[in-house]
């Protein structure tokens, strides 16, 4: 979604090929605009489960076949995929997430915050969360911190995607065991004096 952001800013320093190009265009119009990238984000979460065009974008591709079978390699891209990191089956990079065993004190009743933090000093133009929460005692409420962000809850999962659609403009600056985010909770009923409640950052985060 960044990548896109920054092409419909027309970053000077952003050089993205056709291919790519193609696969910014989600909404399939004439133009790579920040509705892209903002598409990009609402299926990352889950909001929407297509784009305008398909899965997967190629570009006319001539193969010459002339008496005899030929093997040809043709160059493919997930939409959506402009920095293209999708590849299936792989172990996702690594995260500037830090994999905190803090632990909070909350009251039986009433909401909490559960801070997603960085491990390093970072600059972020971009990110998705996947925070695995129990949602039979636990209630989502919201996400707040420096930006708005796209979520979507299901099957006790909050996804949580944003990124910065004036291109890079307005990145976060964060210093190593800042919150990224913080995530609201409320317990559904009182919560035992001695109950311990997990979350979990999923593949991806």
């Amino acid at each position: 979604a960044l990548l896109a952001a920054r092409q419909a800013n027309d970053d000077p320093n952003l050089v993205l090929d056709d291919l790519q190009k193609a696969a910014a265009n989600v909404t399939g119009d004439a133009n790579i605009t920040n509705s892209d990238a903002l598409m990009i984000l609402n299926r990352t979460v889950g909001n929407i489960d297509k784009f305008n065009i398909s899965d997967w974008v190629f570009l006319g591709y001539d193969v010459n076949v002339v008496d005899q079978n030929i093997a040809q390699d043709i160059p493919g891209l997930a939409a959506g995929d402009v920095n293209m990191s999708y590849v299936p089956g792989a172990v996702p990079k690594a995260s500037i997430l830090s994999n905190s065993d803090d632990v909070l004190a909350v009251k039986k009743t009433g909401s909490f915050d559960v801070p997603v933090k960085v491990a390093y000093d970072s600059e972020v133009g971009a990110f998705t969360l996947r925070l695995e929460y129990d949602a039979e005692i636990l209630e989502f409420i919201e996400v707040k911190g420096q930006v708005s962000v796209l979520t979507n809850v299901e099957n006790g999962v909050v996804h949580i995607a944003w990124a910065d659609l004036t291109g890079g403009k307005k990145a976060l600056k964060l210093t190593e065991g800042a919150a990224l985010v913080n995530v609201s909770f409320k317990a559904i009923n009182a919560l035992n004096e001695a109950q311990e409640i997990d979350f979990r950052l999923l593949s991806g985060s």
